[in-house]
């Protein structure tokens, strides 16, 4: 049978049959053909007599007395309005002749949740859509004529293919036209086997699932072409190293035309990258920190369920900026209020598949309000503002097998049989059926409505949507059918990137965390006698550069920068705590208490893994200060002062070695003796000068300079002389020289010159500010140094 609209089918007189009435039928098949004959003749033959009758005759016609245009008119009209009382006569009669009185759909639905509120079970979202839609369809005469639809269902946890499998077989055995299987892939697998066994149309209205049976029809996006049109987007927006964050294997999969990307749109000009993690709600956070200010475009493939809880995490890791682009394969995103997460100016792109702009819809959906307040006014008015993409697809679908009914009853009568799973039974429409359901083509609320072969979705469009003024947008749309290139596939009627700072600074106040150190910036209640507010009551020249700052953004770039400075509660700047956290101004920043901070604040490595820096306004190294002490006690001995201790020492023992030297040399040479009588040349008297206190004189002498009246006689004792007077020479002047500078630097000297100095002494007490930079640069230092002598003290 040729594929086309079901609604242009007319039937004529000829296609009247009912088996519960033969003779009667055949007797009002001729009367009907024969008024149908009679009344084709009348309108052929007043068609040829209307050709002939110009416009501007009066109402009588002058070869045909009595006949004028207007009465020509009239029987034309007279015999449209009689074939077509005779169309919808025929029509009546066949449906509700072929067609039993009422139609079973089976369906598996997970359990009802129980509202506590109401005390009542409440239906799920999908079971609400197929209630409205089988009321709407049994409120429609013109549908299924006198038959009606009802709803077989079964209560089980989806993700139990066991319960799934038992709910299906007891579905079957009180006999069904078709069968909507549940959302869960698994579950849907196995009510897919057991359908096709005994030939039995299933619904999809998940996720398609890997292998799809002749007698399985879904209308979801299929995998193939709709990973497409997440690659078309990607290329659209240029995104040339993203990240792939997916629930499961089955989900990556379904991703292949994007994972070919790098291997079809890459290359030395384009070097396109991508990165893959699997996450749970376990490992989600460590994949978060790895990807920290590294992948800023990330593709977020999974379910609708789970996306809030990912934006949470990504809150949390402070990935919730307009440094950050997200786009969101689930085409029920719109469905989720996002808005306090968006508030950064994030870029998500999204899509969704529900036509909203389709003209039927707002009549939908008012009268799935009437219906919903009318069935179950415990749900209140709260979930009065759209059907969901699940809801539609429920919808959707339970039209489409409507319409497939209709048209499988033309040629055959349609009976459900009750089958049993285990008897080898099958249902002899089931292919009929199915091939029908492919056949239809019409529009929906998810837009075209058309199958191909495999039952999956063709020729469907999908809009495109991004996130702007606290609402999605839609930009474009995507039809896979359009062309071969991006361009075509994706038509974009309104441009718009992602993310507009300006747009996302407009109602945004930023809140700055400080600390009070003059002269960057210090804190005043009043001045000159008046009471300052807000930031006013900062100054100094972290206070003067954010101004700066807003001036520029205001004046040349055309934005709006609103400001608020704060003091950080705990007076710190940053450190590291044991539990992980941070405290100070960097703590404030990571956990969003302030949005950045504008202080006197030491860029350091570890600072740097969890916070961003600007370029540093001012550079400095780790110094130490302290304070210089007054030393107004005087020092009887300060005269050592210019040499060391044991310069000192070493000193006397060479003074007493060199006294005693010349002490034992004048007694071993004969020409040290001499007669102390020179008149008596004959005496046996002989006499020594250099006895040990001569000798200790003569050093102390010839060392302070002033010289004695014992001179040296022999060479021996001369040289000795020599060198000890050199020795002198130099010992003296070296003593002069650095007694000058000692007495004349004294009060300029440094005790502490570095942190040996500092470790070495115990008068100076010293300390830092906790949570510094300087104090987190002694505690990373490890023995052996003085460091850890510094802690200890």
């Amino acid at each position: 049978m040729k594929k086309g609209r079901r609604s242009d089918w007319v039937p004529s007189y000829h296609h009247f049959a009912s088996k519960n009435s033969p003779e009667f039928d055949t007797k009002f098949a001729s009367v009907a053909g024969a008024i149908v004959e009679t009344t084709n003749f009348i309108s052929r033959y007043f068609s040829r007599k209307r050709d002939r009758v110009r416009p501007e005759d009066n109402l009588q016609n002058p070869r045909y007395p009595g006949v004028g245009s207007g009465r020509v008119m009239g029987i034309l009209t007279f015999t449209m309005w009689t074939r077509l009382v005779l169309v919808l006569l025929s029509m009546c009669i066949t449906r509700s002749s072929a067609l039993p009185d009422t139609v079973s759909i089976g369906v598996i639905f997970s359990n009802r949740a129980e509202d506590p509120s109401a005390s009542a079970l409440v239906p799920s979202e999908e079971e609400l859509a197929l209630q409205f839609a089988v009321n709407e369809i049994n409120n429609d005469f013109f549908t299924l004529g006198n038959s009606r639809l009802s709803i077989d269902a079964e209560y089980v946890d989806i993700d139990d293919a066991y319960q799934a499998s038992r709910a299906v077989c007891s579905i079957l055995s009180r006999g069904v036209v078709a069968i909507f299987a549940p959302s869960s892939t698994a579950s849907s697998s196995v009510v897919q086997s057991i359908c096709t066994s005994v030939e039995i149309p299933v619904l999809h209205t998940g996720d398609p699932i890997p292998e799809q049976s002749f007698l399985s029809m879904n209308l979801r996006p299929p995998a193939d072409t709709y990973s497409q049109l997440i690659a078309d987007t990607l290329l659209y927006y240029e995104w040339s190293d993203f990240v792939i964050l997916y629930e499961d294997h089955y989900g990556l999969s379904s991703l292949s035309n994007v994972l070919k990307m790098p291997l079809q749109h890459g290359g030395p000009s384009n070097n396109l990258t991508l990165t893959a993690f699997q996450i749970s709600e376990s490992t989600l956070s460590s994949v978060l920190k790895q990807l920290y200010d590294i992948k800023t475009k990330i593709i977020l493939h999974c379910a609708k369920e789970s996306i809030e809880f990912i934006f949470n995490e990504l809150a949390l890791h402070q990935m919730l900026t307009n440094d950050y682009r997200y786009l969101l394969t689930s085409l029920e995103t719109t469905e989720l209020d996002l808005s306090r997460y968006l508030q950064r100016g994030v870029g998500v792109v999204t899509f969704r598949f529900v036509q909203t702009k389709w003209k039927r819809f707002p009549a939908i959906l008012d009268k799935w309000n009437e219906f919903k307040d009318s069935q179950y006014p415990q749900l209140g008015d709260a979930d009065d503002v759209t059907l969901s993409m699940k809801q539609t697809l429920v919808i959707d679908s339970t039209y489409m097998l409507t319409k497939a009914l209709e048209a499988l009853n033309v040629s055959v009568p349609v009976e459900s049989r009750a089958i049993n799973c285990f008897s080898g039974n099958s249902w002899s429409h089931g292919h009929s059926l199915a091939n029908y359901i492919k056949m239809e083509s019409f529009t929906g609320m998810t837009g075209k409505i058309q199958l191909n072969e495999l039952g999956m979705r063709e020729d469907y469009t999908v809009d495109v949507m991004i996130y702007k003024k606290s609402a999605y947008n839609r930009v474009g749309d995507w039809n896979y059918l359009r062309g071969d290139s991006v361009e075509t596939r994706l038509n974009v009627t309104v441009f718009e990137s992602l993310v507009d700072w300006r747009e996302a600074m407009e109602n945004t106040t930023i809140i700055i965390t400080t600390i009070s150190s003059t002269p960057f910036i210090f804190y005043d209640e009043a001045k000159d006698m008046q009471v300052l507010v807000g930031n006013d009551r900062f100054s100094g020249y972290c206070k003067d550069m954010v101004e700066e700052i807003k001036k520029y953004i205001e004046q040349k770039e055309g934005g709006v920068f609103n400001y608020k400075f704060r003091i950080v509660a705990d007076n710190g700047f940053g450190s590291p705590l044991p539990d992980g956290t941070w405290n100070g101004m960097v703590g404030e920043v990571i956990t969003g208490v302030a949005d950045m901070a504008v202080a006197p604040l030491t860029i350091t490595l570890a600072r740097l893994t969890v916070i961003d820096f600007s370029n540093p306004y001012m550079n400095l190294g780790i110094s130490i200060l302290y304070r210089q002490v007054d030393n107004d006690a005087v020092d009887l001995f300060q005269f050592f002062g210019p040499l060391e201790r044991n310069v000192w020492i070493y000193l006397l023992i060479c003074y007493i070695v060199v006294s005693m030297v010349m002490f034992v040399l004048a007694r071993f040479t004969p020409y040290e003796w001499y007669n102390p009588h020179p008149c008596n040349p004959n005496t046996d008297v002989f006499e020594n000068e250099f006895t040990m206190s001569n000798a200790l004189w003569f050093t102390a002498g010839a060392m302070m300079q002033q010289g004695s009246d014992i001179n040296p006689r022999a060479l021996s004792t001369r040289i000795v002389s020599l060198i000890w007077w050199f020795f002198s020479l130099i010992m003296i002047s070296s003593y002069t020289a650095n007694l000058a500078a000692f007495l004349t630097v004294d009060r300029m000297a440094s005790p502490i010159n570095d942190i040996y100095d500092l470790a070495k002494q115990s008068k100076i007490r010293y300390g830092c500010i906790v949570s510094g930079s300087t104090c987190a640069y002694f505690n990373v230092r490890t023995p052996p140094s003085p460091f850890r002598q510094l802690e200890s003290t």
